[in-house]
């Protein structure tokens, strides 16, 4: 966690029927125009279910694992599930390391 850098990234909803192009747009340009929009990242951990959709390469990964080790570290209770191992593996497997 030390080497983690916080971008206080923003999470904004996405409209299914919107074309791949406008979204992707959408996300470079949101916030440019110095209107703070979107959820934080404790807006998104109010959430049941959230489904987080990026760029590969954009630090998905770094950040979910980063979350869960900060929560974990402020005494709540988080995991990290490589979507890919749920695949092949179950819950208990893989928490189990």
């Amino acid at each position: 966690m030390n080497d983690f850098v916080d971008l206080d990234r923003r999470f904004a909803d996405i409209d299914l029927g919107e074309d791949r192009e406008a979204l992707a747009e959408r996300s470079y340009l949101h916030g440019l125009d110095g209107v703070d929009r979107g959820a934080s990242w404790e807006g998104l951990l109010e959430s049941r279910l959230v489904v987080v959709l990026g760029e590969p390469g954009s630090g998905k990964t770094r950040e979910l694992k980063h979350q869960a080790e900060r929560i974990r570290l402020a005494g709540g209770r988080a995991y990290f599930l490589p979507l890919e191992r749920l695949v092949k593996d179950d819950v208990t497997a893989i928490l189990k390391g």
